[in-house]
């Protein structure tokens, strides 16, 4: 978020980004903590399920048509040699990757575009992704390399909801099997993004339309 002299009234997504308008002289009050504007469907993410099938472990593979995501094959080779481990990727609009992958495992599903990806966010204990603006889960984020995803990746570790494998060479399978073999790890992730999740919002966007049209009209 940038800080300029002619804005009124800042919505941040974070108390992180209010504390850092705060400090490039911006004034308390014009800042609002809103969190990150989402669709309805992804506020209610209810995965109270899950604790009915904890032998089975579920993972979602996603992310700008999975065409940054390094060695694909070996990813899903891993995850279908893995025990009681499903798998769903959604590879989007790259209709090269659906024909190369549907179908190629029993225990892997693969989706091209879907509009119902909240629904899938839920089925999942783990969402292996590149570092989105708004991925906000149990997540494991494999080498995020532009700016803005570095910052989100980096955000989200410190918030204790995801695991970063950081080096471009560096080998993230390590990292996902500790992850699909800590049900004590998920768990306490799954905490920490209820927890962010209260933190991120102090102020709801309806109220937020409020307080900018009280301010208009002043």
């Amino acid at each position: 978020m940038y800080y300029r002299d002619q804005t009124d009234l800042y919505l941040a997504p974070t108390r992180e980004i209010k504390e850092h308008l705060i400090c490039e002289g911006t004034k308390a009050e014009n800042i609002l903590v809103t969190g990150i504007p989402v669709r309805q469907q992804f506020l209610n993410m209810d995965r109270k399920h899950l604790e009915n099938e904890k032998e089975v472990r579920r993972v979602l593979v996603m992310g700008g048509g999975l065409g940054l995501m390094p060695d694909l094959r070996r990813l899903l080779g891993k995850l279908h040699s893995m025990q009681s481990v499903q798998t769903i990727v959604i590879t989007g609009k790259n209709h090269k990757m659906y024909e190369e992958w549907v179908n190629r495992y029993e225990d892997v599903k693969v989706l091209g575009y879907t509009e119902n990806i909240s629904k899938y966010m839920r089925w999942a204990d783990l969402v292996i992704t590149k570092a989105g603006g708004i991925t906000l889960f149990e997540i494991l984020h494999i080498h995020p390399f532009l700016e803005q995803e570095m910052n989100n990746a980096r955000y989200a570790a410190e918030k204790g909801f995801a695991k970063v494998v950081w080096g471009k060479h560096e080998d993230y399978i390590p990292e996902l099997e500790k992850l699909l073999n800590d049900r004590k790890l998920l768990k306490q992730m799954d905490e920490n993004v209820r927890h962010a999740r209260k933190e991120m919002i102090d102020v709801s966007l309806d109220k937020a339309v409020e307080i900018m049209e009280e301010r208009m009209t002043a």
